[in-house]
């Protein structure tokens, strides 16, 4: 292809709520430590994590 031929990017964005479980602690660190999917590039894939609503 001609390197002057621009194709869109899609990025869509996903937020998930919820309770996590850990069973595997080197797997979660590194998905923690560097991110995780495809669009890591743009943003995407970090996680955030919070201790649970006790109310």
């Amino acid at each position: 292809g001609n390197k002057t031929d621009k194709k869109p990017i899609t990025v869509r964005a996903v937020r998930y709520d919820g309770h996590l479980i850990i069973t595997d602690r080197d797997a979660f660190t590194a998905a923690l430590q560097t991110g995780i999917g495809p669009a890591k590039a743009y943003g995407c894939g970090l996680l955030t994590l919070a201790p649970p609503r006790t109310t």
